[in-house]
């Protein structure tokens, strides 16, 4: 035989028990597990089957959604069932405005109300709270108290914080 010839066989054999090697090699290191996937249905089963929430937290929700704050309403979402941000932003791209929620006593209309009937609308506590803050000029954190109990953006509670009437501060 040619000792060409066999020298070619050889690399051959070689070539052929490295990529056999390589395989058993490859398919005896540990993987990383896959995330289950979600099918469709089961993303969309979520979403159409809302928690049960307050009706007061409903009606705020709903407000919300009819002013466009979506991530406000998000927040409040989450923060009322405890589902992940995914899940919430889903349900709160299809939510559509309750017609049987009742509007909380806390949410006035910024766009019609004053700033002293958004103070009357308020809880009691809230609105005395308000008033030490506004009267310390804090007015940022004062903002952030308006926000949480009345769901308004930012830009209104800071324009009824700035106009905020002070015979009732301390």
């Amino acid at each position: 035989m040619d000792p060409l010839l066999l020298v070619v066989a050889a690399a051959f054999v070689l070539v052929i028990a490295a990529l056999v090697i390589r395989s058993a090699v490859r398919s005896m290191r540990p993987t990383v597990p896959e995330q289950p996937r979600t099918s469709a249905s089961t993303a969309t089963a979520f979403v159409t089957a809302p928690a049960v929430l307050p009706a007061e937290v409903t009606a705020r929700i709903d407000r919300l959604v009819e002013a466009d704050q979506r991530i406000q309403a998000i927040k409040v979402y989450r923060d009322h069932t405890g589902v992940g941000l995914r899940e919430a932003k889903e349900r709160i791209d299809q939510w559509a405005v309750s017609t049987t929620g009742t509007p909380a006593p806390n949410a006035p209309s910024p766009s019609v109300e004053t700033p002293s009937a958004v103070r009357a609308a308020l809880p009691a506590d809230v609105a005395a709270e308000i008033d030490g803050l506004v009267a310390r000029e804090q007015k940022i954190s004062a903002i952030k108290v308006l926000r949480e109990h009345a769901g308004l953006g930012l830009k209104e509670s800071k324009d009824l914080i700035e106009a905020w009437p002070t015979t009732h501060s301390l």
